[in-house]
Order: structure tokens, then C-alpha cells, then sequence
């Protein structure tokens, strides 16, 4: 323990100190003979810092051992001082600023020692200054790190007011529809128009799909695929058998499972794979292209999907001065065709979805009843 000047004049000896044990008082005299022994400037915390380590000799050892202790540390403390003293007076006959330098140094471990004494004594205070400071420091580096993202550090791209986005949109609906994975491989290809083209979500991290409308499985099944990395970082809400362990099983535990709609789930699969997917898509391709080349045959239909080969089984259009929900609701009476209307931003749009599993006459059928309702109208509920 080097001497040095006392960090603060408002500490006091032990005695007053909280921590320290109660009636821990150190042997008088040897108080006296060390308090005479120590220079003036020092005299304050040194003998603070051994009455806190006297009280802890005094919990540990018991007070008879640490009265020993405390007078075994003056002849110890005086020839440590007397040692100190010569060395400072060579050193400063060679370069007289060390004795300043030295004086720094101890006044600089001595504040770090009673701060840290200090701290210590005051858990809940230490806590949160260090919480506070973590938070503090924290926000400030996620801000630079923003600011240093968006304004300071240079793009990774040349030209960055060249850079555009691009979206496809309805000529009378919505203007910032999808864009299908052909037209994305189509602009990669307009090398005249682009240097290069890049799609922000050709791969997601998640995939979910409900299989019991085109795989013909039970409803209240479904499929949820994700990223590998997220599958370790993400838990399943319900705690139950093996969620602990690692990889996507871990989800599809939520309690007792409907082994039902798991084994129609596995026999529309097994289904799926005996007929083909080469023969399921060419099928509802053919479908598709009977009910487009009908639809457009319909006087007042505007078809609203892409051209076959660039959409699946699904097609849309409008029927102008035809309400859609009329439309379904006359569909459903008439031949219990099952449709979805899409009425998002006022679209008015019908979609009529070919299956595998339905009939060329099933499409006419549909097809007879919508040219009807163009050239006639829809006839009202019960009404003939």
C-alpha cells in the first residue's frame, strides 16, 4: 500500500463507517503510533482503509486475531514508509520531476480505491448508475450506428440516384401489387434498360400454407417452414413434450394433436405424389385456359390475371356494372359454385380457382351462367 494525499477530507476513520463491525475498535496505542508515524497529508485514509480491513479480520478471525494483525502492521507500515521516503529522494536527486509525477500517481489510486470502497458499500446505487450507463451508451451506439448506415458511410453501389424500385400495378386498382417471379426474370434480362436487378424477397425466411384447399388435405392443417437460423432463435408458445430440444419439430407440439388431420394431411401428400406434379399442373393449366378463353368470349369481363403460364389455377376478372358479392351469391344458388370476391380498395373483383379434380363441364356450366348474368342481369334472390 503506497502512500499518497487523501481523496477526500469529508472521510472518516472507522467507527463511523457502515459495514463495519459493531464494536470493532482497533488497539489504541497502536492507533496512536501509526496515526503519529504517517505524514499528515495521508494520515486520514490510510488509517480509514485499515480500520475497515481490522472490522473485516475481526468477522472472519474473530477480534483477537485481528488486534495481532492491526499491531503486527506498524513496524510494517513504518519501515514500508521510511523505504518509500529514501527511494523518492534518489529518484528526485536525478530528475526532479518524478517526485510530482509519483505524487500524481498516488492521488490518482488512492480516489480509484475509496471510489471503488465507496461503490461497494452502496449496492442498489451502483446497480443502477451502471444500468444507466449501459442504457446510455447503448442508445447512443445504436443512433451513430444508424446515422453512420444512412448518412455517413458511403452505399455499397455507384451512382445511388440511379437506384429505383420497382412495382407492378393495376391500371384501375391497386399500384403497388406483386410481381411475379417471370416478370422478375424478365427485367433481369432488359440489360439495355438495367445494370442489374435484384428481388427483396425471392426467398423468405418464412413459408406458411394452408394445404386443404390445393392439396385436398383436412381442414384445420397446415405447413410452416422457416430459415434454418431462425428455428434455434424462435420458441414455440406451449411447453410441451421435447421443446427444448433443437430443429423445427419443437413446433409442432401443442398439446395433444388431432392424429386425424395429421394422417389426412400425410394421405393427401402421398396422393399429390401418385398423380404427378407435372400432371396436376398441366391439368389445371387446361382448365384455366377453357375458363379464360371463355371469360374473355363474355361481353363486360375484364381479366385481371396474367396469361397462362405466368399465374397458377387461380383467375381473376370483373364484370363492369356487376356488383361481385351479387355475382357470388347468384353463382352459389344456381350451380353452388364457391367463389372469392376480392372488395379490397374497392377492386370489385371475382376469382374463380380450376382444380385438378374439376370437369371441362363443370367449367361451361360456369361459364353459361356468368354470360348470362352479363347479358341479362342477376335476377333477385327468389325471384324466377
Amino acid at each position: 500500500m503506497s502512500p499518497g494525499r487523501a481523496p477526500s477530507p469529508g472521510h472518516t476513520p472507522s467507527g463511523g463507517e457502515a459495514g463495519g463491525a459493531p464494536g470493532a475498535i482497533p488497539p489504541a496505542l497502536a492507533r496512536r503510533v501509526l496515526a503519529r508515524c504517517l505524514p499528515l497529508d495521508d494520515r486520514g485514509w490510510l488509517l480509514a482503509e485499515l480500520d475497515d480491513l481490522y472490522a473485516a479480520r475481526v468477522r472472519e478471525r474473530g477480534e483477537a486475531a485481528a488486534r495481532r494483525w492491526y499491531r503486527r502492521q506498524v513496524p510494517g507500515f513504518w519501515l514500508r514508509l521510511q523505504a518509500d521516503r529514501i527511494r523518492r529522494a534518489a529518484r528526485a536527486l536525478t530528475d526532479p520531476r518524478f517526485l510530482r509525477e509519483m505524487t500524481h500517481m498516488d492521488a490518482y489510486l488512492a480516489d480509484f480505491r475509496y471510489a471503488l470502497r465507496r461503490l461497494l458499500r452502496t449496492p442498489l446505487f451502483t446497480a443502477v448508475a451502471v444500468l444507466s450507463l449501459a442504457l446510455g451508451i447503448g442508445a447512443n451506439t445504436a443512433i451513430f450506428s444508424l446515422v453512420n448506415a444512412v448518412l455517413l458511410k458511403g452505399q455499397p453501389f455507384s451512382d445511388p440516384e440511379e437506384l429505383v424500385e420497382i412495382y407492378t400495378s393495376e391500371s384501375d386498382g391497386y399500384p403497388y401489387s406483386t410481381t411475379s417471379y417471370p416478370d422478375y426474370e424478365a427485367m433481369r434480362g432488359e440489360t439495355a434498360l438495367f445494370d442489374g436487378v435484384v428481388g427483396t424477397r425471392t426467398f423468405p425466411d418464412f413459408y406458411a400454407s394452408s394445404p386443404h384447399k390445393w392439396l385436398l388435405a383436412p381442414q384445420g392443417t397446415g405447413l410452416l417452414w422457416m430459415a434454418p437460423p431462425w428455428r434455434e432463435r424462435l420458441w414455440p408458445t406451449l411447453a410441451s413434450g421435447d421443446w427444448e430440444k433443437g430443429g423445427a419439430q419443437r413446433f409442432n407440439h401443442v398439446g395433444t394433436l388431432d392424429e386425424s388431420r395429421l394422417a389426412g394431411l400425410l394421405a393427401a401428400l402421398e396422393f399429390y405424389r401418385s398423380v404427378g406434379p407435372e400432371r396436376i399442373w398441366d391439368r389445371v393449366q387446361v382448365l384455366q385456359r377453357r375458363l379464360r378463353e371463355g371469360l374473355a368470349a363474355i361481353p363486360g369481363v375484364r381479366l385481371r390475371s396474367p396469361e397462362p403460364g405466368r399465374s397458377a389455377g387461380m383467375t381473376a376478372f370483373r364484370m363492369e356494372g356487376v356488383d361481385a358479392l351479387a355475382l357470388q351469391g347468384h353463382l352459389a344458388r344456381a350451380a353452388q359454385v364457391r367463389t372469392r370476391v376480392i372488395g379490397e380498395y374497392e377492386l370489385n373483383w371475382m376469382r374463380l380457382s380450376t382444380h385438378y379434380y374439376n370437369l371441362p363441364g363443370e367449367v361451361d356450366r360456369v361459364l353459361e351462367l356468368l354470360d348470362g348474368a352479363a347479358r341479362h342481369g342477376i335476377a333477385a334472390p327468389g325471384g324466377r
